[in-house]
């Protein structure tokens, strides 16, 4: 079942409004359908993030850490044959009361 749309106005700048255009005419759809989908994956993304950065805040104030050199051979493996596995922390401070 679809949601309940509404309207929206936003300024786009004339060089995006033209893009805009372009797209649309070559996928076929209207113009609103490809703002619409472009701002569920923007905003798709922007939650994902942070939610992982509160994620990640929540590890450090618990003291769960990965080391730096670790995280470093984890960076250098990108892209190769042996990419390296997300890592597991292997700092876990004592909390401090």
């Amino acid at each position: 079942m679809a949601s309940k749309a509404e309207m929206h106005s936003v300024s786009i700048p004339s060089g995006l409004k033209a893009s805009l255009e372009r797209l649309a005419e070559s996928r076929n759809v209207n113009e609103a359908e490809l703002v619409s989908e472009a701002l569920t994956r923007y905003i798709d993304e922007e939650m994902d993030y942070s939610g992982a950065i509160d994620e990640a805040l929540k590890e450090s104030e618990e003291g769960v850490f990965v080391s730096g050199d670790k995280v470093i051979e984890w960076m250098k493996s990108w892209g190769t044959e042996n990419e390296l596995p997300m890592l597991e922390p292997d700092i876990i401070l004592a909390k401090r009361s």
